[in-house]
């Protein structure tokens, strides 16, 4: 599902590389686990159940959708520690 040779995922399992970001968002994906969990540990490891009103709302707005796919795209592009520093604030906010 992700291109993966063997001998990259046995880098990944003897530790002798680490997986992308990208890597990551697709095993994420693939499995229906949360990145951040995958990539941290912190957090619930299963993606929450979407409300179907507010996909609704996501795919009847195109401007919308377009903003939450260029916010997603900046914020995997942040090194971890500084989207849980991100996630922290904005629950604070």
């Amino acid at each position: 599902m992700l291109d993966l040779t063997r001998g990259a995922c046995g880098q990944w399992e003897s530790g002798k590389t680490t997986p992308s970001t990208q890597h990551l968002v697709g095993i994420a994906k693939a499995l229906g686990i949360r990145f951040d969990w995958l990539a941290t540990g912190n957090g619930e490891m299963e993606t929450p159940a979407i409300n179907s009103e507010d996909l609704l709302w996501d795919i009847s707005d195109k401007k919308t959708l377009e903003e939450q796919k260029q916010l997603l795209h900046l914020y995997y592009k942040l090194p971890t520690h500084t989207r849980n520093a991100l996630i922290t604030f904005l629950k604070e906010v």
